[in-house]
């Protein structure tokens, strides 16, 4: 009896030690730079509420970066040692993703975790802690961009929406983000960054002078990202479907407006 009593007590401790199942819809990801472009655009003509972006190249990421923030510098990272260039490379056949993750020394953040919480949904997952400032650092420096990668082979072939879920210490300062990134395959054309920042630069300026023109207000910019369409109609749904996406554009939003734009023709839809 007291040996079996023993063997009992050890089976259930050991069985409290076992490390937990592994998320099955977890998704891979590598940090390809912890630092990156200025959140919130440079000039004030570029102040926008833009937490996160993504694309399939690392060119038409640039390209839109640059179109958000400030169309007259080619993108420059905030640290000395990168003012050679922002963002030079990046693992091939991945969704890039530029996540404000707001690390600072009071409050260091990292990008630690990606899952597919529904088919179309991915969110990631900002971990913050608590942590201490040297004399004379700067507790609250300017947000910058984190350079995440996720492979393509890992994501489902459709519009996926991409969240940000923050966790860890000072969590309500972390700013929440939520877009749409069109991973369907034929994957979107690349473009160089000059002509990807041009095209969005565009699609901004058209959205802008809509809503100038129809007395819309003047919400400030939430999200510019690549989209595509079966056909000119711009539509404004959400469906996944559609084999022949021939039409290329943006999807715009300012706030509670949505706007799709492609070849000089404007959509606007009823809310973001």
């Amino acid at each position: 009896m007291l040996a079996a009593a023993i063997l009992v007590l050890i089976g259930g401790v050991a069985g409290c030690g076992q490390t937990p199942t592994a998320d099955p819809h977890s998704v891979p990801l590598t940090v390809v730079a912890k630092t990156g472009p200025i959140v919130g655009g440079i000039t004030v003509s570029s102040t926008n509420q833009v937490n996160l972006v993504g694309a399939t190249s690392l060119s038409d990421l640039r390209g839109l970066l640059r179109a958000v923030g400030d169309a007259s510098a080619p993108v420059t990272c905030a640290t000395p040692q990168d003012l050679g260039g922002c963002w030079q490379e990046a693992p091939a056949d991945s969704l890039l993703l530029a996540v404000d993750a707001r690390s600072t020394c009071l409050r260091p953040s990292t990008v630690s975790a990606a899952s597919l919480t529904t088919p179309t949904t991915l969110t990631l997952t900002v971990q913050s802690q608590p942590g201490t400032c040297l004399p004379g650092s700067l507790a609250e420096p300017r947000a910058t961009f984190t350079l995440v990668a996720l492979p393509l082979s890992r994501l489902p072939s459709a519009r996926l929406t991409v969240m940000v879920r923050n966790k860890g210490t000072g969590v309500d300062l972390l700013p929440t983000a939520s877009i749409t990134v069109d991973v369907r395959r034929p994957l979107p054309a690349a473009m160089d960054e000059p002509a990807r920042m041009v095209e969005a630069g565009q699609a901004l300026a058209a959205a802008q002078a809509r809503m100038h023109d129809q007395a819309l207000g003047t919400p400030i910019l939430t999200e510019l990202g690549i989209a595509r369409w079966v056909d000119g109609g711009l539509v404004c749904g959400t469906s996944n479907g559609g084999s022949a996406l021939a039409v290329d554009g943006y999807r715009v939003v300012f706030g509670p407006l949505e706007f799709h734009w492609s070849a000089g023709h404007l959509a606007h839809c009823a809310s973001g």
